[in-house]
């Protein structure tokens, strides 16, 4: 019986930890996103200077998310924290950096001129992904799994485009 508890247990810390880390996954990617949008078009980065943005933005987000996970729950929290909650932080920082990691590959090899609208593209492929994929584990047809990939990529654009304005 003990057995079957921990094996439970650690079947909800696996899923846990697993959304965690999709979620890191799509917050880095729109945070990104917007950040190399808003770049003037006259004041294009490198591929350098783009891989920098990348994985500065990426850590320096994830690292604040592990410090906020691990103070709220602490606040929630009246013992030790438990395995879910002490492998939250390093879960988001690796989907941060891997994130940081596939947009980075591709620009590494690009001409300096393109590097940022191909980070771009890789960025918004990640997030188009992901409403596909949600389409399809839900059960909906090619077509369906399609446009949720359309439609989330046109939900964070908004964001994107909302996050712009307030910040200028």
């Amino acid at each position: 019986h003990e057995t079957a508890t921990l094996d439970a247990f650690d079947e909800i810390t696996r899923r846990e930890l697993s959304r965690e880390a999709v979620t890191m996954v799509l917050y880095v990617s729109i945070t990104l996103l917007a950040a190399l949008v808003a770049i003037p078009s006259d004041d294009v980065p490198g591929t350098l200077h783009t891989a920098a943005l990348i994985w500065g933005g990426a850590a320096g987000l994830a690292l604040a998310h592990w410090l906020a996970f691990d103070v709220g729950a602490r606040l929630f929290e009246t013992a030790h924290l438990d395995r879910l909650h002490r492998l939250g932080g390093p879960v988001s920082l690796a989907a941060a950096l891997a994130v940081a990691a596939v947009t980075s590959i591709p620009i590494l090899i690009a001409p300096d001129d393109i590097a940022s609208e191909l980070a771009i593209s890789v960025l918004a492929f990640i997030l188009a992904a992901a409403g596909f994929a949600v389409g399809r584990r839900s059960g909906a047809g090619l077509l369906r799994a399609v446009a949720g990939g359309v439609i989330l990529l046109a939900v964070a654009g908004l964001v994107v485009v909302i996050k712009i304005i307030v910040d200028h």
